[in-house]
């Protein structure tokens, strides 16, 4: 039986709460939307919602610290133009074949990416923006690719 056909008291648990609002021109409307079980959705699925009004109690059980990832700026940018460059893309696998000369590299992209990656000690390019070390490194990096560019 669908908890939302009853009438009766049942339990809910959302997660993630996500406040919006939009405006319209009666009014704004506000919201709020959870992440739920897919049984909770299915049930709303199964519901007739239309015009529904639906009541709730709530408390906080949990609370998780969640980290935001930094977003990448003028640097992180930059990196990822210079990896779709052909040139860049050269140099990186003549940087590759230079250290590891056995190994069989990936798309050129892909390689001018992970010379990137590896060189600035980074997971992700955004981090050329905020970590001051993985900067310089990727400076350095530019510095010694446009003298071999002009060779």
């Amino acid at each position: 039986m669908n908890p939302l056909d009853t009438g009766e008291v049942f339990e809910f648990e959302g997660l993630n709460p996500n406040p919006s609002f939009s405006k319209t021109k009666e009014a704004p409307i506000f919201r709020v939307s959870f992440e739920v079980t897919q049984e909770q959705w299915q049930d709303f699925v199964n519901a007739n919602t239309s015009g529904m009004i639906v009541e709730a109690q709530m408390k906080v059980t949990e609370q998780h610290a969640i980290i935001k990832k930094p977003k990448g700026g003028k640097i992180s940018k930059q990196a990822g133009i210079i990896c779709k460059e052909t040139e860049f893309q050269e140099y990186a696998k003549y940087v590759f074949d230079t250290i590891e000369p056995d190994v069989d590299h990936l798309a050129a992209e892909v390689t001018a990416r992970n010379l990137i990656y590896r060189v600035c000690n980074i997971e992700s390019r955004s981090e050329l923006d905020h970590n001051l070390t993985s900067k310089t490194e990727f400076m350095g990096l530019m510095q010694k690719f446009n003298r071999w560019s002009n060779k």
